[in-house]
């Protein structure tokens, strides 16, 4: 992790590690899974991490 916010990614859930102020997401990539979702609400993240 390199302190750089991935731009235009905004992640509200604040147990992630990757989550910094101003809901920023400080990963160096994300993953949104599963390739045959058909609406947001079957995606997850994965690179979640708990802090």
């Amino acid at each position: 992790m390199d302190n750089k916010t991935l731009n235009g990614v905004k992640c509200i859930v604040t147990s992630c590690f990757y989550n910094k102020d101003g809901n920023k997401c400080m990963a160096d990539q994300i993953l949104v899974e599963p390739k045959n979702a058909q609406t947001s609400d079957d995606t997850d993240c994965s690179t979640f991490r708990p802090k």
